[in-house]
């Protein structure tokens, strides 16, 4: 979902973004990505085991605060301008697809009961501000308005958008400090997990949706990156092993949507910064041996396929509101065939090609 490279990416310099020589994909990385997606896809279709599954959006955020704060601190972007340009190249043409086939087949279709709402909503979405919306209508994610809204699960990209517009801000002002940069990570991440306890207590939706009651979980990634590295082989394992542990114990043990986050977020965010922690060094690639390559692959799909994957549900619910599950199975297969589409036509080669082409202006 967080629509990001896996760590040593192409670099920039000036306005030309030129490329350096790649390193390699984390296959590790994209492993955390599938299961994350994976768990927030079966948490949608009502799957057995997975009625806490929204908590893959909680390992997304650590992972998007990790990988923002490796890749800014080691120097991969030569100014804020490049980083937002970017971020915005790889994320807007999929979700502008995304949002306005929906709008499309929705009023084409006649399928929106409240068209001005629908129209409110997609606009929201892309300017990055459905968490907003949602937060300022006090609306419950499992609620039965928006389970009708096609939108709703943009309410995340809202979120990383807004991690976007602070935290790189103090990393690129703050670049080559890391101490202090860590420091200040550990202070925001404190107080971010404070008020997100006060803040749920009073105001749950506003909690649930806000960027401020979830900083903490991207500085949570942020601490991973700006931490020193485990150097021995086997306390890297033992905190890949501890973090996939906690991580799983988050689908059982974890609050309801409807009373989350609290307390009990801290478990698929510390699950996940373990995990992170544990294969900082990409030396633990245990994973890559231990699940097939196709699960990976669900992985590097995650941002388009989780795109995708609400509206083509909200659609088979307006059709057959007593859809079982071959049905609900073959919408998401539907939204997997897409979201390799998009990938394939509206992400990476987009990116590439815009590189190349202003490679090739400076000559």
């Amino acid at each position: 979902m967080d629509g990001l490279p896996n760590a040593k990416v192409p670099g920039v310099r000036g306005r030309a973004l030129k490329l350096r020589a790649p390193t390699g994909r984390r296959p590790d990385l994209d492993y955390i990505r599938a299961a994350a997606v994976l768990a927030v896809v079966l948490f949608h279709l009502d799957a057995p085991g997975f009625a806490r599954g929204f908590v893959g959006v909680d390992i997304f955020f650590v992972l998007s605060g990790y990988l923002i704060t490796e890749l800014v601190a080691a120097g991969h972007y030569a100014s804020i301008g490049d980083f937002y340009a970017a971020r915005l190249w790889r994320l807007g043409p999929a979700l502008a697809v995304v949002v306005l086939s929906t709008l499309v087949v929705f009023l084409g279709a006649g399928l929106a009961a409240d068209r001005g709402a629908l129209l409110a909503s997609g606009a929201a979405s892309l300017l990055f501000l459905g968490n907003i919306r949602l937060a300022a209508a006090h609306g419950l994610y499992a609620g039965q308005e928006l389970a009708r809204d096609p939108f709703t699960h943009l309410w995340t990209l809202g979120v990383e958008a807004q991690f976007y517009l602070t935290w790189p801000a103090l990393l690129f002002a703050l670049r080559g400090r890391r101490g202090v940069l860590a420091i200040l990570a550990t202070a925001i991440a404190a107080a971010s997990f404070g008020l997100c306890q006060v803040v749920a207590a009073h105001d749950q939706p506003l909690a649930f949706f806000s960027f401020p009651s979830r900083a903490w979980e991207f500085m949570a990634g942020a601490i991973v990156a700006l931490a020193p590295k485990l150097e021995r082989r086997t306390i890297r394992r033992i905190a890949v092993a501890a973090g996939c542990g906690v991580s799983l114990a988050a689908l059982a043990l974890v609050g309801p949507v409807d009373a989350y986050p609290g307390v009990s977020a801290l478990l698929p965010t510390c699950g996940a910064a373990l995990i992170l922690l544990g294969l900082r060094s990409n030396a633990v690639s245990a994973a890559a041996h231990l699940f097939p390559s196709a699960v990976a692959a669900f992985g590097r799909l995650s941002y388009d396929w989780y795109l995708w994957h609400w509206p083509l549900l909200v659609v088979l619910q307006r059709f057959d509101p007593t859809a079982g599950w071959p049905a609900r199975v073959t919408a998401e297969a539907v939204a997997l065939a897409l979201a390799g589409a998009s990938h394939r036509f509206l992400g990476h080669p987009i990116a590439i090609g815009r590189r190349r082409d202003r490679l090739t202006e400076k000559g």
